[in-house]
């Protein structure tokens, strides 16, 4: 599956998602969003809701975007004021679509994020401009199928 933009990507793996974990009553994936790309709640003694921040690398725009060209959105504020919640309860998932039917997948945390992968090694100004996820990503996090990132996902929500 070829994904043009972003949404696709993010239609692609709500869907999935939903598919996967329709069967278990505790997990509700939101439609709306505005803080991540997904919402999974789980239900239970104890609460918790997890958020997935999905980004799209097609290698004719040879970037990875985070938030907005004015660095206004909650991606580089997520990054910039890195709230412990968030780092335990938000992935970044990043698809390589190189045009190849099978897609790779990395899986990694804000601080992996705001520690190794910021192109300049920071956030711009707010307001400034845009931000970027070095590319290099690919070469120094384990690249995963859809199958494998989809294991260590249910695994991650059935865990944590």
């Amino acid at each position: 599956m070829l994904f043009n933009k972003e949404i696709e990507l993010e239609n692609h793996w709500r869907n999935l998602l939903c598919t996967t974990l329709g069967v278990d009553e505790r997990f509700k994936i939101l439609e709306g969003k505005n803080v991540a790309d997904l919402i999974i709640c789980r239900d239970g003694s104890q609460p918790i809701s997890f958020f997935l921040e999905l980004k799209l690398y097609k290698t004719k725009s040879n970037r990875i975007g985070i938030g907005n060209k004015d660095s206004n959105s909650f991606q580089p504020e997520i990054i910039r004021k890195h709230p412990e919640y968030f780092e335990k309860y938000l992935r970044w998932i990043i698809c390589k679509d190189d045009d190849k039917e099978d897609k790779q997948y990395v899986i990694v945390t804000t601080s992996s994020i705001k520690n190794n992968y910021l192109c300049g090694g920071k956030l711009g100004a707010k307001g400034n401009k845009q931000n970027n996820i070095r590319i290099d990503i690919f070469q120094k996090e384990p690249l995963l199928s859809e199958t494998e990132l989809l294991e260590k996902l249910i695994t991650y929500l059935q865990t944590t």
